[in-house]
């Protein structure tokens, strides 16, 4: 789907921040097997000057310093109301503000808000609680069946400011001002409801979060007839328990990716990327955070909010309340509803029939399929070819051959492709002269030799699943992987590869491992990983084992050892400050230095992976680009690229920006 500042729909604040990962700096932590080292407990209250050597908080108070310590940062509202009345002062302050002055007001209550909490600090208060509760008569509402009501009568006047940016800009000024480590900030907010969401608001901050809205809905839901069937037996207060165990499985798995193991570190940590702020609001509120795309101001985001607001107040425009949520599409592609999405139905067809029918007119019916009438996605749908000489003959043009030799296909493994797909893939790109990668799975040494027993059919006793083919065909995966679970690399296997890829980072799953079910682990697969039948296979967050970039350039030289004549290549995920990476991938002798974009995957990552992990493969590549020529270091490697190509204008793109490879992973599995 497009990237929130390009989107057509109103997106969340949220949706404009990517979480970072680690790769090759340091290693990303199993949240898993490891979940012993992690820690999700929270201490709220005043922390002082925390470089100053004492005994700890507790065992000396005559610092004054009290704190509150909690097991999550997800809290009930009878948990924020225990603490509140637990001994240390607490300050709430409303983020609501009329929108009825404009746009503009956004940025001056955001001001006012950010001087009311100095303010708070310095008059003593340990806790500042940042709400968005509709205010009724000076007061915060309950958010309950009874009062709901009442509320909604009042806060079709008030929008709030969204809760990560008031968190945020609280956050910095505090820093500012030299109070930050006086107070704990807990948002009250009916604006979080994902894994992400809490992840961003403790990046930029927070110590703790109230959900209070997903909490009401999770209590209305249960009290429904439908809902009461399906909790099956469970009492409210365990569905929202439910709710928070998940959150903070989710959260380990965020914070697992840069290799933190303690939310105490990641708090106000700003691990993100933010692509689509204009540079006075990180500024402002999320300094330091690095920016792709500068484009929405305050009044962008206040024009945002506000149509959030009017969907939940249609009376406002004397309009009609809808009967059902709004499909938003994020997640599901629903034609003529909800937000477009890239891979569709109608491009699926479209692409089947160009591969079936071979013909130029069915390719350029799927070229027009996939650029004619739709909405811009990517970066690279906001550029234009801009020539400044003459076009020059076709014949003058690399041959198709050629170009064909710079293609790739992804890192798709035996178990999430059938056996027939993964050999078919294999035998089409041998066949062009490109190169398909085996993924982490190992493979059958039966495919490492020319199939040379095929008959008139087409028929070959050796792969007699197969159709089509030809004597000195090959199955072999010209590119062998190395990932963390080193499932099926033998001696064998690393001498039979033209390349060998070592697999630091997955473009959909960034900093995260993989596991296959045992049901899927047939005797043929088991064969191949040197398992048995029935046991899943589980690979670690990718080379668990590299610690830094030596630790890569042992491998790089190992591999170089037991296959000199193979290229090493290094896939890495596009991310702020991948440039610097490169630099060092390149020095430490690889071959190959693969961008991989946040927008590839085949399906079998995490929706919250998919959604907020990574960037865009040009803004990643140009980085590449630029601190490897800056260094000298360009002419040392192949830059190769991947993540969503589906056309040959991506490559063009590509290439001006300095890709010479190009890789196709999701819609090569398509046209299969």
């Amino acid at each position: 789907k497009p990237l929130a500042v390009l989107s057509e729909k109103p997106h969340v604040l949220y949706d404009y921040f990517t979480q970072r990962f680690a790769q090759v700096t340091n290693p990303a932590i199993d949240p898993y097997r490891e979940a012993l080292v992690m820690s999700t407990e929270v201490y709220l209250g005043r922390q002082g000057n925390i470089m100053v050597e004492r005994p700890t908080y507790f065992q000396n108070k005559s610092t004054n310093n009290r704190l509150v310590r909690v097991d999550s940062p997800l809290l009930h509202e009878q948990e924020l109301h225990a603490i509140c009345t637990s001994g240390l002062l607490a300050v709430e302050l409303s983020t609501r503000y009329s929108h009825s002055e404009g746009p503009d007001t956004l940025e001056q209550r955001l001001s006012d808000l950010c001087y009311e909490a100095s303010n708070a600090v310095r008059n003593g208060a340990e806790l500042v609680i940042l709400s968005d509760i509709p205010v009724m008569a000076g007061k915060m509402c309950v958010v309950d069946n009874a009062s709901e009501g009442k509320c909604s009568e009042l806060a079709n006047g008030q929008l709030a400011i969204p809760a990560l940016l008031a968190v945020a800009s609280v956050h910095h000024y505090l820093i500012k001002q030299g109070l930050r480590t006086q107070c704990s900030i807990i948002a009250n907010t009916g604006q979080c409801w994902s894994t992400h969401h809490f992840a961003c608001l403790i990046g930029y901050g927070a110590s703790a979060v109230c959900p209070y809205l997903a909490l009401a809905h999770i209590r209305k839901w249960h009290s429904s007839a439908k809902g009461n069937v399906k909790a099956d037996g469970q009492t409210a207060e365990k569905c929202q328990d439910n709710f928070r165990i998940a959150i903070i499985d989710g959260l380990k798995k965020i914070m697992s990716k840069m290799g933190i193991s303690a939310l105490e570190s990641y708090r106000g940590a700003q691990i993100f990327q933010c692509i689509g702020l204009d540079s006075s609001v990180v500024d402002v509120a999320f300094k330091g955070t690095p920016i792709t795309m500068g484009a929405l101001t305050f009044a962008d985001i206040a024009n945002e909010s506000m149509l959030f607001h009017r969907k939940a107040f249609p009376e406002l425009e004397e309009g009609e309340a809808s009967k059902k949520l709004e499909f938003a599409g994020w997640f599901k592609y629903m034609k003529s509803k909800g937000e477009f999405h890239m891979n569709n139905p109608d491009m699926a067809r479209a692409l089947h029939k160009a591969v079936r029918e071979n013909s130029p007119m069915s390719y350029e019916e799927y070229r027009r399929q996939i650029f004619d009438g739709r909405p811009p996605t990517a970066i690279r749908d906001l550029l234009e070819f801009a020539s400044d000489r003459q076009p020059i003959p076709v014949a003058e043009v690399e041959d198709a051959l050629a170009v064909c030799s710079r293609f790739v296909t992804g890192g798709m493994s035996l178990g999430a492709l059938s056996r027939e797909a993964h050999e078919v893939i294999a035998l089409g790109m041998n066949r062009v002269g490109g190169k398909s990668n085996s993924g982490e799975g190992g493979e059958d040494s039966l495919r490492f030799k020319p199939i040379m027993d095929v008959d008139a059919d087409g028929h070959s006793a050796s792969f007699p699943h197969l159709n089509g083919l030809k004597n000195g065909d090959s199955a072999a995966s010209a590119t062998k992987q190395i990932a963390s679970g080193r499932f099926g690399v033998t001696p064998e296997y690393l001498t039979s590869a033209k390349q060998l890829e070592i697999k630091l980072a997955q473009g959909a799953k960034p900093g995260e491992g993989g596991q296959l079910p045992g049901p899927k682990v047939d005797a043929y697969i088991a064969s191949l990983r040197n398992s048995v039948a029935g046991v899943e296979l589980i690979s670690p967050p990718p080379h668990h084992d590299i610690y830094s970039i030596e630790d890569l350039a042992q491998l790089i030289h190992d591999l170089h050892q037991i296959c000199p004549e193979a290229k090493v290549s290094v896939k890495l995920v596009s991310s702020a400050g991948i440039g610097t990476i490169a630099a060092g991938v390149a020095k430490a002798q690889a071959d190959v230095i693969q961008i991989s974009g946040h927008d590839g995957g085949t399906g079998a990552s995490p929706l919250s992976s998919i959604m907020h992990a990574g960037a865009p493969w040009e803004q990643g590549l140009c980085e590449a680009q630029d601190v490897l020529v800056t260094n000298g270091l360009r002419n040392r490697v192949t830059l190769r690229v991947d993540g969503g190509i589906k056309s040959g204008w991506d490559i063009v793109v590509a290439a001006m920006m300095g890709g010479e490879e190009f890789g196709f992973g999701s819609i090569a599995m398509i046209a299969e």
